[in-house]
């Protein structure tokens, strides 16, 4: 499995390094040299007190220079389907920088004893059982030692972490439960486990089903827990994710432990970097975090890329945009050096539609279908965006499309269920893949060919000029479903002359007979449903329509019943797409 993952990290390279090398002529820093030697422990294993599970580490220390110099230290666990030696590569790079780093594998994965726990408390428990071992063994910046060189006090340690994937959300749930960690880098990670999972209630086979539990099952040692709720997602078990999937979640999500980040007498230092073709760990779910941390320094970077593909030619010590950012991040808070990373704004995205990179203070999200995020204390999310808001209304019989008005319309038109509607997400992974690190293999449709019962497009007017989108597109439909249990997928495009649309977003939405997370389906019954679709940043060049097309299926997301239906879709002031065009 780890030969297989590398040969694709190789594969994979040359389209990621002239993305990482050429997108970012913003971001020079100012970075500490690597002058120093070092040594490296190839088996280190350090067992949890709590239940005697012990992980498999290794450690690459530097040598001092003088006598009693001391090191910040960064502690990185292993991505999902890797182990202990992932990191590598970049463990060398910033020892040889002056950090301590222990990289180690997480319960239940590599040679680490124990069963997976997706970053539940047992995982937090080792991560203090390894900054203790740190702490205690290693010459840990910050730490005061008493005469027989036991620790007399490590609260001011200087303590970072760093990770892929579970990596990074191992990274966000350490510093949540441990406050000697004062810096986080924190790629890819997730911030609210039951949107990643659940996104607007629609399960994801390929990257759950398939990478997570089935892929997992054959890496690690997984905690059967996993397969159960699995299950009940890909049977749409609604009910019972209130008993599972949502405790078991929430239990393992970064967003439900903001008031432990946002503590007061805390001095942390938060970066994210997530990716725009993200499927598993969307950025939405991610900007939501972001927004209600309240920390001494936070960035969130938003990137070309499907889940780890923009991080991974930087394990194999290719030049790397978001490894450059580490280096900074941790050179600028654990050894406070003034790197150039705090001078941008704190938000930046990569364009889909060029090699442009928009720095921005605020990124334009809506807070919407949170509700199994009632009870939690969140800052409210301060945008100063305004977004244009455009009316879906009627297609006439003579156009494929209906029109994105600056006016509400009236009316209705109907679609059917269907397999094939002429609209797609494209092959799962491969097609998001290209897309990302490629400037010429989009995911496009030719909408005027598209089924007229089984697919819709509504347009604006053709724009003046070139404009750009940045930030999170919302739609409102107000709908009457024939079944208790249905589903849409909502695709943004950018649409030429031809009228071949450009994917540049897309959302997918389930309807069920329950309401505790989104209002249910009732047949026949008209209601009004928000959602946003997910993050992105493009360009609508001058002569192009942006559009919204609309059908039942793609194999990207899991099918709520196998029976067929019909949407009604109703215009008026409640169907409408909300625009955040760049200011």
């Amino acid at each position: 499995m780890i030969r297989w993952i590398a040969a694709f990290l190789l594969a994979l390279a040359p389209m990621q390094a002239a993305h990482a090398m050429g997108s970012m002529p913003g971001e020079a820093f100012t970075l500490s040299p690597s002058d120093y030697r070092w040594t490296y422990q190839e088996v280190l294993h350090i067992t949890n007190p709590e239940d005697g599970v012990t992980l498999s580490c290794n450690l690459f220390l530097p040598e001092p220079k003088v006598p009693g110099e001391t090191f910040p230290a960064l502690v990185m666990p292993n991505s999902w389907l890797m182990e202990e030696h992932e990191y590598w590569v970049q463990a060398k790079t910033f020892c040889e920088k002056g950090y301590i780093v222990l990289s180690y594998s997480a319960r239940g994965w590599g040679q680490s004893e124990g069963v997976v726990n997706v970053g539940g408390r047992k995982d937090t428990s080792d991560i203090t059982t390894l900054i203790d071992w740190l702490t205690a063994n290693t010459p840990v910046a910050g730490v005061v030692k008493a005469p027989d060189g036991s620790v007399a006090d490590d609260s001011d340690a200087r303590i970072g972490m760093c990770g892929i994937s579970l990596g990074g959300g191992l990274s966000l749930m350490g510093a949540a439960f441990d406050t000697r960690v004062k810096a986080v880098m924190a790629m890819v990670p997730w911030g609210d486990l039951v949107d990643s999972l659940y996104l607007n209630q629609s399960p994801k086979p390929v990257w759950v089903k398939v990478i997570l539990v089935g892929m997992g099952e054959i890496a690690a040692n997984l905690d059967p827990e996993l397969s159960i709720i699995t299950d009940q997602l890909f049977n749409h078990e609604h009910e019972a994710h209130f008993d599972t999937l949502l405790p078991w979640a929430l239990e393992r999500s970064p967003v439900n432990f903001l008031e432990r980040f946002n503590d007061e007498d805390r001095d942390l230092a938060v970066c994210i970097s997530t990716n725009l073709q993200d499927f598993l760990f969307t950025p939405n779910q991610m900007l939501r975090f972001y927004y209600g941390l309240n920390v001494k320094a936070k960035r969130i970077d938003f990137n070309r890329g499907i889940h780890a593909t923009t991080e991974g030619s930087g394990l194999i010590g290719m030049p790397n945009i978001v490894w450059n950012r580490a280096y900074a991040w941790f050179d600028e808070h654990l050894k406070e050096m003034d790197t150039g990373i705090m001078d941008n704004p704190p938000i930046s995205i990569d364009n889909k539609s060029s090699t442009d990179r928009h720095y921005l203070d605020h990124l334009y999200i809506k807070d919407i279908n949170g509700t199994h995020l009632e009870g939690i204390s969140r800052p409210p999310i301060d945008n100063d965006i305004v977004p244009e808001k455009r009316y879906l209304t009627h297609r006439p019989w003579y156009s494929y499309r209906g029109g994105l008005a600056t006016q509400a319309g009236d009316g209705s038109d109907t679609i059917s269920s269907g397999l094939v509607s002429g609209l797609t997400l494209g092959i799962p992974l491969l097609s998001s893949l290209l897309e990302a690190h490629t400037q010429f293999l989009n995911i496009t449709a030719s909408l005027p060919l598209s089924s007229r019962s089984k697919a819709i497009v509504f347009a604006t007017e053709r724009v003046g000029q070139t404009r750009t989108l940045v930030g999170t597109p919302t739609l409102s439909l107000t709908l009457t479903p024939s079944a208790q249990r249905v589903q849409l997928i909502a695709h943004l495009y950018t649409v030429d002359a031809l009228g071949i649309g450009t994917l540049i977003s897309h959302a997918p939405l389930v309807l069920v007979e329950s309401d505790r997370l989104m209002p249910s389906a009732e047949p026949g019954m008209a209601k009004t449903y928000e959602f946003n679709f997910i993050t992105t940043a493009a360009n609508v060049p001058k002569g192009h329509r942006l559009a919204v097309a609309i059908d039942t299926f793609d194999i990207s997301y899991s099918r709520p019943s196998d029976e067929g239906f019909d949407i009604t879709f109703h215009y008026g002031e409640g169907s409408f797409l909300e625009i955040p065009w760049l200011q």
